[in-house]
């Protein structure tokens, strides 16, 4: 069951008892009693709704509180803030920046994947959530050019990292050692960090513009590999002028986004564009989705079909950077559900330089 408002399922939850609801005919009270029996306190294969609010209490004090939360990382948008998750650590610690999927028009920090952070901080790795400017936002604006080739999302990205760099030893962070992470959306994200120049500026007047936009490395999840429409139609069997939320990122239409003179903007946040020989950074990737694509599949199982990492996987292979691939499909099942969390971990903990017995 994937809880996506805390309070308005508790709620719900409520109305189910006052209605005598039960798993018997409340399909997400089924499905938690499916996933997590242990809450069927008399074992009668019946999940009441007293019995799911106590499901949903324990779920609730799981959920990890930030040290320091909507910190302001870019006062010129409201939206501009990140939360900041810090290990115990006497020693400045390494960090994982993560950004949230939602396709450049929703989700929040707060969704950060929680085994993941769990795990990080239990490492002694820190974990930071960003927000960033959404394209349903009221402060959302693009018009491409040499000052402005990325869409908001992507210049916000680059401004988290050199904010976080440049605030490194107050919030005991080692900024050598940062990784990126995302899912959906914000694997995009960390993909464009990975690949793209880094975009460190020491001329500038702003201090923080100095610091560089490179991880050392990249957890990615789910995400697309190109937001190029034109490379979709043409590579992967499916029609991506269909997926529209590509055309709010970039606030073009489709004859805009097919028109030669737009090659560059597409490709310029596009991974699969981005690889060169210069990239020796390591990546660990996760896939989803289906390993096949039909011309008549929908929107949602395409964008997050294994096509993409398929297609990145040729340009990796070709400038031997080293990567991880683990399918989300080995992982379904309740025994194995985490596993991927532990392959990451592992991943992170070998480029951060940290020992078994945790030492840095």
């Amino acid at each position: 069951m994937k809880l996506t408002g805390i309070i308005a399922v508790m709620l719900l939850s409520q109305l189910a008892l006052q209605a005598g609801k039960s798993s018997e005919n409340t399909k997400w009270m089924e499905n938690v009693l499916k996933a997590h029996p242990k809450y069927d306190v008399n074992h009668d294969n019946i999940l009441t709704a007293t019995e799911a609010m106590a499901y949903l209490n324990d779920k609730k004090k799981t959920v990890i509180a930030p040290n320091y939360a909507n910190v302001v990382y870019d006062d010129k948008y409201p939206s501009d803030k990140l939360d900041i998750y810090l290990a115990t650590s006497k020693i400045p610690t390494p960090v994982l920046v993560y950004f949230h999927g939602g396709a450049f028009s929703g989700g929040d920090k707060k969704k950060i994947q929680q085994m993941l952070l769990k795990q990080c901080l239990k490492n002694k790795i820190s974990v930071i959530s960003v927000n960033y400017r959404l394209s349903s936002g009221k402060n959302y604006a693009f018009t491409y050019s040499k000052l402005t080739p990325f869409p908001p999302p992507f210049q916000d990205a680059a401004r988290a990292v050199q904010f976080i760099r440049h605030n490194a030893s107050k919030y005991n962070i080692d900024k050598q050692r940062l990784a990126v992470s995302g899912g959906s959306a914000g694997g995009g994200i960390a993909l464009w960090l990975t690949f793209y120049n880094d975009l460190a500026n020491p001329k500038t007047a702003d201090p923080i513009e100095h610091e560089s936009t490179k991880p050392v490395c990249g957890v990615v999840l789910f995400a697309q590999t190109t937001y190029d429409q034109e490379y979709i139609a043409r590579n992967m069997i499916y029609d991506g002028y269909k997926i529209a939320w590509i055309n709010k990122l970039f606030k073009m239409s489709n004859k805009q986004l097919k028109d030669p003179a737009t090659k560059i903007m597409r490709e310029s946040i596009s991974a699969i564009d981005l690889v060169d020989a210069a990239d020796q950074v390591e990546l660990f990737m996760c896939l989803g989705g289906e390993d096949k694509v039909t011309a008549d599949m929908s929107q949602a199982k395409f964008v997050h079909n294994v096509i993409f990492y398929r297609e990145l996987e040729k340009k990796l292979k070709k400038y031997n950077i080293s990567y991880e691939i683990a399918l989300n499909s080995e992982y379904k099942s309740r025994q194995r559900k985490g596993e991927w969390f532990t392959g990451a971990i592992v991943f992170l903990k070998r480029n951060f330089g940290i020992s078994k017995g945790g030492k840095q």
